[in-house]
């Protein structure tokens, strides 16, 4: 198993190009950052999905900074975690008045990319050289890792923050792998195996319904509209999409004479996705270059490309890579998976796992939390990477890019400051800096040993001291981010466009039901993506035609 030995290197390999990409970028980012030091005055008003004992912990963290800065108001209001839809839509309407009228002034922002491009975001990006006060003055990238800050405006700016990590993998029951003799030696006291590949954890999951005298579930996930968009089934295409179309950078990498073109960090930047294309360095060190190899920090990606491909249908659903993975996922679910599937949410298909009903669950590490402190005793359970596909149909051109799976995961935050006034952006920024610092996270962590709770994965602020007691995924090693690709722009409708998004949620459930083919299905969004391309162009502001020439400046 490899290292999380990411969180010392990661940082070193990319800051030059996160600041590369902020500061060459065209674009305008407004007024200078005045700075975040003196003596500071005002109100701040914090709006966060947080559970209850995450809020209370992020209560003590406020009060300790108005502590030190009693010149500083700060209000907060929270939604419980579990209401996303309720969080995001009241955001929305937030968002859709004019900045000034927005209440809020912290929020979390991964759900709005679409404000990303009307300046309602503070760029961070001028923040990271600044000195943090609550970190013996140290510029404030150097005390976080890369993820924190990772680029995700069009032209290098930095929207969110985020100061942890989550992945999502496989958890599997160990009582009922023995049961159906899953394990090293076959029988049923045996030590239980895991599948290597995704064709394995179909007859995994086959193997534990087939139990006699049992009624198990193979598998459980939630297969709801939400699922299949933002969630669980989404999360498996984005994961899988990642592996079939791995090599896909190599096909929308600025080139020279592109309005992106970045020559520090492109011009020598190679496709190199396995650790054994790395020499000179240790094998743990080859793992995390190779699964960051296509970071944004390494290379820059000209999303027009993207769009000149999918107009030729050189891209997109209608490919053999495509058909292949869905062809794949289908072997499984709903096969194999609870019974009530298509309505099922997260929450009731986590029980399963949790009640013995199911042998294999899919889902983030934070479940973890749960684990220890309500089912532990009762129930034995571990868990596995995401197996790699192979490739399923006869066509050649649909075999997957690579044998090799990245998980999703990664940042998990997504924390924006609404762009209000410079002077009210540089008080968020200040309170910002003590929260990813490790002072701030200290006071974090000490209410979660108070209340007996947990983080769900690394920090990414350096120096921080993590008590073992509330870190219950710490064997859990960072498989890299599918997110990283590219392709995700086409894989589950086209970016964040809202129409593209309905479309393929509406044709990918009739797909899972049964209800078209794989051809029909793939054929119908490769129509729909290429429909929604000027309204995509509208949403990031591109000319409307941009794709015509991909290595003009579309804006």
């Amino acid at each position: 198993m490899k290292k999380n030995l990411w969180l010392k290197k990661i940082g070193c390999l990319t800051m030059a190009a996160i600041f590369s990409l902020a500061f060459v970028a065209c674009g305008d980012k407004g007024e200078t950052p005045g700075g975040t030091e003196g003596e500071k005055s005002g109100t701040i008003n914090i709006y966060l999905p947080m559970g209850q004992k995450e809020q209370v912990a992020f209560q003590a963290m406020v009060d300790e900074y108005m502590f030190l800065n009693p010149g500083v108001t700060i209000s907060t209001t929270f939604e419980n975690s579990a209401n996303t839809a309720t969080y995001n839509d009241a955001l929305g309407k937030q968002l859709s008045k004019d900045t000034n009228d927005i209440t809020y002034d912290i929020v979390v922002n991964n759900s709005v990319t679409q404000y990303f491009s009307d300046n309602k975001f503070v760029d961070f990006s001028n923040y990271m050289s600044q000195e943090n006060p609550y970190a013996d003055d140290q510029v404030w990238s150097e005390i976080l890792l890369e993820p924190a800050y990772r680029s995700n405006g069009t032209n290098g700016e930095i929207y969110s923050l985020s100061f942890e990590s989550n992945q999502v993998l496989f958890f599997y029951n160990k009582d009922i792998f023995r049961e159906a003799g899953l394990t090293v030696d076959g029988t049923t006291t045996g030590e239980p195996k895991t599948p290597e590949t995704w064709n394995e954890l179909v007859e995994f999951a086959k193997k534990i319904e087939e139990i006699e005298g049992k009624d198990y579930y193979g598998f459980t996930i939630s297969g709801n509209t939400e699922s299949f968009q933002s969630t669980y089934m989404g999360w498996l295409i984005r994961i899988y999409a990642d592996q079939y179309f791995r090599s896909f950078i190599e096909d929308v990498r600025a080139q020279e004479g592109d309005y992106c073109y970045n020559a520090r960090i492109d011009a020598d930047w190679d496709y190199k996705p396995y650790p054994s294309q790395y020499e000179g360095v240790s094998e743990d060190e080859a793992f995390e270059l190779a699964i960051a190899n296509d970071s944004p920090s390494n290379v820059t990606t000209n999303y027009v490309r993207i769009l000149n491909l999918l107009m030729n249908d050189k891209i997109g659903p209608n490919t053999a890579k495509y058909k292949d993975m869905l062809t794949n996922l289908l072997k499984l679910i709903p096969t194999y998976v609870n019974d009530n599937f298509f309505s099922c949410d997260q929450g009731t298909a986590l029980g399963y796992f949790w009640n013995g009903q199911a042998g294999i669950y899919f889902g983030g590490a934070d479940i973890l939390k749960d684990y220890v402190q309500t089912y532990e005793d009762n129930l034995d359970i571990g868990f596995f990477y995401c197996p790699p596909m192979e490739q399923s149909l006869s066509d050649p051109a649909g075999a997957p890019d690579v044998t090799v799976t990245r998980g999703l995961g990664g940042p998990q935050g997504f924390y924006g400051i609404i762009n209000k006034s410079q002077t009210q952006s540089d008080l968020c920024a200040d309170f910002m800096m003590f929260w990813a610092s490790p002072a701030g996270q200290q006071v974090l962590y000490d209410s979660y040993v108070e209340q007996n709770w947990f983080i769900n994965g690394t920090p990414y602020i350096k120096g921080v001291e993590i008590p073992d007691e509330i870190f219950p995924a710490k064997d859990i090693v960072f498989q890299g981010e599918c997110d990283l690709n590219p392709i995700q722009i086409v894989a589950r409708g086209l970016g964040e466009e809202p129409k593209s998004i309905r479309a393929f949620q509406t044709n990918i459930v009739s797909l899972f039901k049964g209800e078209q083919t794989v051809d029909a299905y793939t054929a119908t969004m490769q129509g729909q993506l290429k429909r929604y391309v000027p309204d995509y162009c509208a949403v990031k502001g591109y000319n409307a035609n941009c794709y015509e020439n991909p290595e003009r400046n579309p804006f």
